[in-house]
């Protein structure tokens, strides 16, 4: 399941805590807990978001099945390919991704901390295409409870860019702010795609495809957001205010 913000051309407790060194190998997740939702970062996946519950439950919500899920920061530029890189088949492009690249090698987190009701990460992203290539960049993220609307995790993103090549690419690839990928439960996918935005206006539900088709739709969210639900309508929503244009969609079976 994957709702895939995409800029440009398409469009989720305790005392004071900062490390500057790599962390173990086992999973260290660092949570926030409003007593709505339960939010958490991994430290061995660059500091992604890996976890998102309801409160005083465990059904996590997040699909962490490899490093490019979760719910992270992916960008993309040229050239393509971008040092010989490829993935399934493809030629690939600059592409450093918070958690890791597609040979299981896990991103390196600088610095994070867990302080002021505040998870921040800093981060040396992997390169997707390549194995065990840190990009010339790091990303930083800042996650806090919304103080009125309980439910709500508000999530800042931010990536220092220090790239030998001053190339000036096309400015058309897409960027995943952030992608966000969820459990086989949510298969349904929706948003509001009216020439009326914030008026109230029925959301729709956009079709499941699959082969022969591509899986994901590229689709207008006129008011800025999509979300995967249930048969209950309980799920995940992504909400990014000014970008309009999102790709999402589901593979597998529901």
């Amino acid at each position: 399941m994957f709702t895939r913000n995409r800029c440009n051309w398409l469009t989720l407790v305790c005392a004071a805590i900062l490390l500057c060194a790599p962390i173990a190998a086992e999973a260290v997740i660092q949570y926030l807990d409003n007593g709505t939702i339960k939010i958490g970062v991994d430290l061995n996946k660059g500091g992604t978001i890996t976890y998102l519950s309801q409160s005083g439950t465990s059904n996590n919500v997040i699909n962490i099945a490899d490093l490019g899920r979760e719910v992270q920061q992916s960008y993309y530029s040229g050239p393509t390919p971008f040092q010989g890189g490829s993935w399934s088949g493809v030629p690939w492009c600059w592409n450093p991704v918070a958690a890791g690249d597609t040979y299981g090698n896990r991103s390196t987190v600088l610095q994070w901390s867990n302080s002021g009701g505040v998870l921040y990460t800093k981060t040396t992203p992997k390169q997707w295409a390549l194995n065990n290539v840190d990009s010339e960049c790091y990303v930083e993220t800042w996650i806090k409870m919304d103080t009125t609307v309980p439910n709500v995790a508000r999530v800042r993103c931010r990536l220092v860019n220090n790239r030998s090549d001053h190339t000036q690419y096309r400015p058309s690839y897409g960027q995943e702010l952030p992608a966000a990928y969820s459990i086989g439960d949510l298969y349904h996918l929706y948003t509001y795609n009216g020439t009326a935005p914030f008026t109230g206006g029925a959301m729709v539900e956009l079709p499941r495809l699959g082969p022969p088709d591509s899986f994901w739709n590229i689709f207008n969210a006129a008011e800025c957001w999509a979300a995967q639900v249930n048969d209950s309508q309980w799920g995940i929503g992504v909400y990014h205010p000014g970008s309009c244009n999102f790709l999402g969609g589901f593979a597998g079976t529901p």
